[in-house]
């Protein structure tokens, strides 16, 4: 643009100078994990998240749906109380990876949803356990 001045107009900053500040032990573990064993520094191809997949109880009817909204998609199923479900955490939504035979109607290739909690705030679906990688 005409008023851009070309890099050589404006002073840069040196690299590989001193930045005068320090990282914390928490922000280097973050640049540099030492904690991780060597099988556990990566994703597992095709996981649907760096997230631990989680098992859940259903708590009250709760619908299941093809996308983490009410704003469109459709209804696929429900999900019954007492009943345990599998999948992964993203947000206020769960991406269901197993649910009782019968009660979603999706294809393999289909995403399945449902929310943590109702449209008045009630739990539809509590946390049980982490399930083994």
């Amino acid at each position: 643009t005409t008023s851009h001045w070309p890099h050589e107009y404006h002073s840069m900053s040196a690299s590989h100078t001193d930045p005068g500040f320090g990282l914390s032990p928490e922000q280097r573990e973050l640049l540099l994990p030492t904690t991780l064993n060597q099988g556990e520094a990566g994703l597992r191809p095709g996981c649907l998240s760096c997230g631990p997949e989680a098992q859940f109880q259903v708590q009250a009817h709760a619908p299941v749906r093809r996308s983490p909204t009410l704003e469109w998609g459709r209804t696929v199923g429900s999900l019954r109380h007492g009943q345990t479900v599998t999948g992964y955490v993203f947000g206020d939504w769960v991406q269901l990876t197993s649910w009782p035979e019968g009660q979603v109607n999706v294809d393999l290739e289909d995403e399945a949803w449902c929310s943590l909690r109702d449209e008045d705030g009630q739990p539809q679906l509590q946390y049980l356990r982490d399930c083994p990688p």
